[in-house]
């Protein structure tokens, strides 16, 4: 009897809904599929165990279903004419609350107030997720890219406050700057926020002549 796989789950919010998908290539077409899913603990029991209806090969978990901040295996088996089949694999996976960012550069009224200014965000997790890698991007109104900025480290000594300079920036120009980050456990996640650049520009141009004393 063929055995399924249950396709590698990412790391993800507990409060979300997630789609588990897996593969069976089985002669026997499958319509229904149990999902057990229990905490990565030595004889652990399930915590989720159901039956589900699908021609797409997948199962959809309900939002909170699981915890953040555990971590989990799941494996997978088909109902066919004469039985169950093989459970396949377990796959491990982490449940962790969706990063926030705040950028305390741009201020409530989401102005900043030079054309040159060192963008400054922080970085909060409910689980303490440390973050592997930062970068920076600016975007224009419509969100397409204008400029991305290297991938940068978190310094040890401040590894939730990340910073970039930004610059030549357009009067009265909406944008938006987003910031990338990839956790230590793969989570990938972006964040962006809108801003203008409301700054007094110089009225008066000229040009300065030295005077000499003789």
């Amino acid at each position: 009897m063929t055995q399924p796989i249950l396709n590698q789950a990412p790391n993800y919010d507990a409060d979300n809904e997630y789609t588990f998908t897996f593969t069976y290539l089985g002669a026997e077409l499958t319509t229904k599929n149990e999902l057990s899913i229990r905490e990565d603990k030595t004889n652990s029991q399930p915590v989720y165990d159901k039956v589900q209806t699908s021609l797409d090969k997948n199962h959809i978990l309900p939002s909170k279903t699981l915890k953040n901040g555990v971590a989990y295996l799941a494996k997978i088996r088909v109902i066919l004419d004469n039985g169950f089949s093989e459970w396949s694999p377990e796959i491990k996976f982490t449940c962790y609350t969706t990063p926030k960012i705040i950028f305390d550069t741009i201020d409530q009224k989401e102005f900043v107030y030079t054309n040159d200014v060192l963008m400054s965000a922080l970085y909060m997790q409910a689980e303490n997720e440390p973050v592997k890698n930062y970068q920076f991007i600016l975007y224009d109104q419509r969100h397409v890219t204008l400029q991305s900025y290297p991938v940068r480290v978190p310094n040890p000594d401040s590894p939730t406050r990340f910073s970039e300079r930004v610059s030549d920036l357009e009067k009265g120009k909406l944008y938006y700057i987003g910031l990338r980050i990839i956790t230590t456990h793969d989570i990938h996640f972006e964040q962006q926020q809108q801003f203008t650049a409301q700054y007094v520009a110089p009225s008066v141009s000229g040009v300065l002549q030295p005077l000499f004393k003789t």
